[in-house]
């Protein structure tokens, strides 16, 4: 087959990965792979050898200020790059991307394949995408949400051609885990820097039982709008000596490594993968029991991980006390992370589940 696939950019992001990821197993498999992005961003994946670049973003001298006008020029612009491109199968990811990929592709008379990579009421925020959605979406061919949760946003037509498929797990974080309890408590948290993922409840957490765990420390991974205000709590609470901020790093592997207990303290996750890496690479890990729903389906409450309600910092204080306190249990906690985990996202099955949804 010929597939092309459409999306925003290739950067540094789960859905990006997941779409340069099943970019290459496909491309392995012998299919033809064209990856049309909208532009091209400053740290994106590298493209496998054999997969195709192209852009679909019309250049500045066709766009004026006006709104609708510029619409439409970039979708005479994608109409064209599907048109010259002639794919069996087109395959979009997320948000405004999927109403342009159908919209074209309807015009077209090309099989279209969309994929909701986070909450729906999220992507589609606005009342004309909403309307936008409602009326494309059953143009659809399959339409492939992570969780069930999700597709529970669309109507009856839409989730009778739904599939649910989970993002797998990265090869890097398949590698060996710690054969052993760490020494003292290394608390891990990453992520973007902003208010969806409550960083602030998880530095006022640390801090409340810092006094009794005296060897502590917690690791901030990720950048984002919030870290400086991040940073002067730290210094507020009296903990900058023992809470760093690691910034963006490349490699997540080693972190995980060295941390025995994650915490995510979302409002809100579509799939949250550095969840998956952490139970991964065997750390006993903290989560919010948040929407949509993905945390609850990986974590057995208690035995490979803990679930606390949203913006509660009294349960994940008490959670941190009774990992802190007994490293024994978090370790063997990490330890049945790690197997569960792995044997549900196994990689080659989840990628052979999105090549059957694109051959059928």
């Amino acid at each position: 087959m010929k597939i092309l696939m459409y999306t925003g950019s290739l950067s540094r992001g789960g859905a990006e990965r997941v779409m340069c990821t099943l970019a290459e197993h496909l491309s392995s498999k012998g299919h033809s792979v064209v990856l049309a992005t909208i532009y091209e961003a400053e740290d994106e994946y590298r493209l496998p050898p054999g997969v195709k670049r192209v852009f679909t973003e019309p250049g500045p001298s066709l766009l004026t200020g006006n709104r609708v006008w510029n619409l439409k020029v970039r979708m005479d612009f994608l109409k064209k790059v599907i048109s010259d491109e002639s794919p069996d199968v087109v395959l979009s990811f997320m948000g405004k991307n999927n109403l342009m990929a159908l919209n074209a592709c309807s015009s077209l008379g090309i099989p279209c394949v969309v994929s909701v990579r986070a909450l729906p009421e999220l992507e589609y925020y606005t009342f004309p995408m909403r309307i936008s959605a409602r009326f494309l979406f059953p143009k659809a061919r399959a339409v492939v949400f992570q969780t069930e949760y999700a597709s529970r946003f669309f109507g009856k037509k839409v989730r009778d051609r739904s599939f649910i498929i989970k993002n797998p797990i990265a090869p890097e974080f398949l590698g060996e885990i710690r054969k052993a309890p760490s020494a003292h408590p290394h608390i891990l948290t990453a992520g973007r820097l902003d208010e969806n993922k409550e960083t602030s409840l998880i530095i006022k957490a640390f801090a409340a039982i810092s006094g009794d765990f005296p060897d502590a420390v917690l690791t901030v991974c990720g950048d984002g709008p919030l870290r400086g205000e991040l940073e002067r709590q730290s210094e507020d609470l009296g903990m900058k000596d023992r809470i760093s901020f690691a910034g963006s790093v490349s490699d997540m592997a080693g972190y995980y490594n060295e941390a025995d207990i994650f915490v995510m303290m979302s409002d809100t996750e579509g799939m949250p993968n550095a969840l998956i890496e952490a139970m991964s690479m065997g750390c006993a890990c903290i989560s919010t029991d948040c929407p949509a729903g993905a945390p609850a389906e990986f974590i057995d409450d208690g035995k490979t991980g803990c679930l606390i309600p949203v913006r509660d910092d009294k349960a994940l204080q008490e959670k941190l006390r009774i990992l802190a306190s007994d490293r024994d249990k978090a370790f063997e906690m990490g330890q049945e992370a790690s197997k569960s985990i792995r044997a549900l996202l196994d990689r080659d099955k989840i990628l052979r589940q999105w090549e059957e949804v694109l051959l059928s």
